[in-house]
């Protein structure tokens, strides 16, 4: 699955030349819903309404679908609509004058007018050292643990795998030592337990 969605993200970006925001603004849909149609999910992309909030009374329904690329085989979750993956929004923690916030990862929500798409050329540690999503089997349909949602976008401030002291928004899985990831340029990796 992260095989998948690593190569969605990437089709979606030679097709726009940007990555998609990890949350629109205003609407806060997700990564995962934008990039529908590079996922053979085209006539589900087509039913939201774009202008309005994922979990609108219009876009709801579609987004409570559950899809098998957003659900590994080894999760518990069960829930309408859930994800066991979230894409990787950077830090939340201040490391450094040019970081703002969680705007520094891959997949984040831009805030205007200061912050624009993430492109190619604005991956400075290389695609194939750059998480882009990974596992978070501990994000729950009550922290925002929807494939439409924006809100499912993680850190990985700590640098751990399964901490057992973490955070929801932190990278996670149900496997033994480790969990799984795709990097920006699509290769998954196991990132083992720290």
């Amino acid at each position: 699955n992260l095989r998948q969605l690593g190569l969605a993200l990437n089709n979606f970006e030679s097709a726009h030349q940007i990555y998609p925001p990890g949350s629109a603004p205003g609407t806060q849909f997700s990564w995962a819903a934008t990039c529908l149609p590079f996922l053979e999910q085209a006539p589900l992309h087509d039913r939201f309404d774009f202008g309005s909030a994922w979990n609108s009374p219009h876009n709801y329904p579609s987004a409570l679908i559950v899809l098998s690329a957003f659900r590994c085989p080894s999760s518990s979750k069960d829930y309408p609509g859930l994800t066991d993956y979230s894409g990787i929004a950077g830090t939340w923690l201040s490391t450094s004058p040019s970081l703002s916030g969680e705007r520094n990862g891959m997949l984040f929500e831009p805030i205007p007018p200061t912050d624009g798409p993430v492109r190619v050329a604005d991956v400075f540690d290389g695609l194939s050292h750059t998480i882009m999503v990974a596992e978070s089997a501990l994000l729950l349909e009550d922290q925002q643990g929807w494939w439409a949602c924006g809100g499912n976008c993680i850190s990985h401030d700590d640098g751990q795998v399964n901490n057992p002291d973490g955070h929801a928004t932190e990278v996670a899985s149900f496997h033994i030592g480790g969990a799984n990831a795709v990097l920006a340029d699509g290769a998954v990796i196991f990132l083992t337990n720290q």
